[in-house]
C-alpha cells in the first residue's frame, strides 16, 4: 500500500498463498481397457502426499485435486495427462529431526529448511502437578498429571494440547509459541518428565 503524499509504501504483512502445482505425464497401456480404466483413475478425486525427491532433499507437501483432470489419448495404448494440484499449507517439508528432553536440561533444536518451522513437544510421564516449557518465545504452562505411559503433545503451530491422544487444551495456563528459524538453534527444556522436540525441515 503506498504511502500517501510520500515516498515508497507501508511495511505491511506479507502471506503466502495456497501452492498450485501441475503435474504431468505419459500414459502407457497394456490395452485400450486399461487405458480407459487408468483414465477413470486419473479423473477420479485425488488427495494425498506430493513428494519430490532428486533434486537436493526430498521435500513433501499435502496435496488434492484442484480441478478437471486434462486426459488426451494418443493411441489406443498411449495417453498423456495434466493434473492441476493445490496445497492449502504452502509451506514444504523434508526430513524430521528430534532432540531429547530431561528435567531442566536445555536442547538446541535445529532444522535444515529455508522457512520458520513450528515444533511439536512431547512429555512423557509419570509426572505430579503439570509441568512448563521453556522456549525462546517465553513458557508453556499446563496442569495436570501423568502416570507412567501417559504422554502429551504440544503442537506449536496451534498451542492445542493433546493428552493420551486427546484435546485437553483445557489443561494450559501459558500458551507462548515459538517457531525455530533456519539458520537458528532454539533452546527448549522441560521442568518434569522426559520426552522430546521435534522440527520438520521445513521449506518456502
Amino acid at each position: 500500500m503506498d504511502r500517501e503524499n510520500s515516498d515508497g509504501e507501508y511495511d505491511l504483512p506479507t502471506y503466502n498463498a495456497a501452492r498450485v502445482v501441475t503435474v504431468t505425464g505419459n500414459l502407457q497401456a497394456r490395452s485400450h481397457m486399461d487405458m480407459h480404466e487408468a483414465m477413470n483413475f486419473l479423473t477420479g478425486p485425488m488427495r494425498g502426499r506430493l513428494q519430490v525427491s532428486g533434486h537436493s532433499s526430498t521435500q513433501w507437501a499435502d496435496a488434492k485435486r484442484n480441478a478437471g483432470v486434462k486426459f488426451t489419448p494418443i493411441t489406443d495404448t498411449l495417453a498423456t495427462w495434466q493434473v492441476p494440484l493445490r496445497c492449502p499449507d504452502p509451506a514444504k517439508y523434508g526430513d524430521r529431526h528430534t532432540y531429547d528432553l530431561a528435567p531442566n536440561v536445555a536442547v538446541s533444536a535445529f532444522h535444515r529448511g529455508n522457512y520458520a518451522a513450528s515444533p511439536v513437544v512431547q512429555v512423557n510421564g509419570p509426572l505430579v502437578g503439570g509441568f512448563t516449557i521453556t522456549h525462546p518465545g517465553g513458557l508453556y504452562t499446563a496442569l495436570g498429571d501423568l502416570g507412567a505411559g501417559g504422554w502429551v503433545r504440544v503442537d506449536f503451530a496451534t498451542g492445542r494440547l493433546r493428552l493420551n491422544g486427546n484435546d485437553r487444551s483445557d489443561l494450559v495456563t501459558r500458551a507462548d509459541l515459538f517457531k525455530v528459524l533456519p539458520g537458528n538453534n532454539a533452546s527448549v527444556k522441560i521442568s518434569k518428565g522426559t520426552g522430546y522436540v521435534e522440527v520438520i525441515d521445513t521449506y518456502m
